[in-house]
């Protein structure tokens, strides 16, 4: 038989017992939830883990944006477009090709504008604004083809009608 102390600390210890094990429990859910708070992603105010966190140290990406988007910005001001070289070079070779083809005889508004638009192109392209130039040796390229195609369809017309004019006799 055991002593009449032992047998009077055995509820105690059992109750010493519940109440450590209460505590460890409770320890271990406020670790738990501590956790929980510092690895969250989401932390919306209807959350019902965190229902007074609106924003934890969290860097947002809209500074981060607007910053990306502005050294984009710089980065397209600060390029220079190449000199429209090939476009220069090919208005060029249409404007010797519609004189070739006599297309001042035959289209000389269209010729003259050609060689207009051609000089303002070199013009802008010595002032650096490259865009422009090359929409101007567009442009001029465009007119000498027209000026060409003009010039061709006039001497073709002239020469239908030339050969009108011989066929008519032996028709008759």
């Amino acid at each position: 038989m055991r002593p009449r102390s032992a047998e009077a600390s055995v509820p105690a210890l059992r109750e010493t017992t519940c109440s450590i094990r209460s505590v460890n429990t409770a320890f271990d859910s406020r670790r738990r939830v501590e956790y929980r708070q510092a690895t969250a992603i989401s932390t919306s105010p209807h959350d019902p883990v965190f229902p007074n966190a609106h924003t934890p140290n969290r860097i947002t990406l809209f500074p981060i944006a607007v910053l990306l988007a502005g050294l984009l910005a710089l980065a397209g001001c600060a390029t220079t477009l190449p000199a429209p070289d090939q476009a220069l070079q090919a208005a060029e070779m249409a404007i010797g090709n519609a004189e070739r083809d006599r297309a001042p005889e035959f289209a000389a508004p269209e010729m003259s504008e050609a060689r207009a638009k051609l000089a303002a192109a070199h013009d802008a392209a010595r002032n650096g604004q490259m865009v422009q130039a090359r929409r101007l040796a567009e442009q001029s390229l465009a007119g000498a083809e027209l000026a060409s195609a003009k010039a061709d369809f006039a001497q073709a017309t002239a020469i239908n009608d030339e050969m009108k004019k011989v066929s008519a006799p032996c028709s008759r």
